[in-house]
């Protein structure tokens, strides 16, 4: 099945576009380039709503016809002119740019059929508006997000009316020379949860006589008093099969545990255990 990923260069505020739609503030220099290069050559699909589908087909063919137009540029023409490029818009009826699929349906369905497409991942470049509702139809799976050192004060928004949070796990952060920090995450599967599942031997915590399960009721009660800056929603994060290190603040004392991802069922198993 393909995925669906949100590519964006954002602000440090979170603006995707100046208030007049500048994006001047996005130092992209060759680092950035070969960074965004790496992106495209994973897409099966680039997916538009229908402002950035119009400007990207008032420039891009024209790069094809121009001499003195970088490699780089030529590539990049080269690889848009051929890619079946998909746009959502409800007031564009055709597309005169060659390989280029509209589509004016309902977005949520229409979306889920691509995804069960085998293939490359389908990936929406820039396009907020599109984002916008994507994201708050929860159809976003991936997303590549880079961060420039800049504070715009208002523009376009990159998170807009979300109303559900959604979990998130980080494949990889890249910091580049000029400041800019690329984040890829992934979202995480709503089955999965972290739970403490062994004391680390010989820590305070074992050798305070403190159990699993005393942790465990703890959790299935939401009482989290004691546990001193977690917040139970931080119970969510982590890796598939990675254990990690949770320290808690009991009683003023440092107290660690192992703990590890596991599935609902396990967590039910594992709470029967405690009772």
């Amino acid at each position: 099945m393909r995925k669906l990923v949100l590519f964006m260069h954002t602000s440090l505020d979170g603006c995707v576009a100046g208030p007049n739609g500048e994006l001047d503030w996005i130092p992209y220099d060759r680092e950035l380039e070969i960074y965004a290069e790496g992106i495209v050559n994973t897409v099966g699909s680039p997916m538009y709503g229908r402002v950035t589908y119009e400007m990207m087909k008032s420039y891009w063919p024209t790069v094809l016809k121009d001499s003195s137009a970088s490699k780089h540029d030529m590539d990049h023409a080269q690889w848009l002119e051929n890619v079946e490029k998909i746009v959502f818009s409800k007031t564009l009826k055709k597309a005169d740019w060659n390989n280029t699929r509209v589509i004016s349906g309902n977005i949520a369905e229409e979306v889920s059929r691509l995804k069960k497409q085998q293939g490359k991942p389908v990936v929406i470049f820039g396009s907020p508006t599109l984002a916008h509702t994507c994201m708050g139809l929860d159809l976003i799976d991936e997303y590549q997000l880079t961060v420039s050192p800049v504070i715009l004060g208002s523009g376009k928004a990159l998170f807009k009316e979300i109303k559900n949070r959604t979990n998130l796990k980080l494949i990889n952060a890249k910091t580049f020379n000029s400041g800019v920090v690329g984040f890829h995450y992934e979202k995480m599967a709503e089955n999965d949860k972290l739970v403490i599942t062994e004391v680390i031997p010989n820590s305070p915590a074992d050798k305070a006589g403190l159990m699993v399960g005393d942790i465990i009721k703890k959790v299935k009660e939401k009482d989290i008093d004691q546990l001193s800056n977690i917040e139970l929603k931080s119970l969510t994060w982590g890796y598939p099969g990675e254990s990690l290190n949770l320290e808690i603040d009991r009683n003023g004392e440092l107290i660690q545990f192992n703990i590890k991802r596991v599935t609902k069922k396990d967590i039910e198993s594992l709470t029967k255990q405690s009772e």
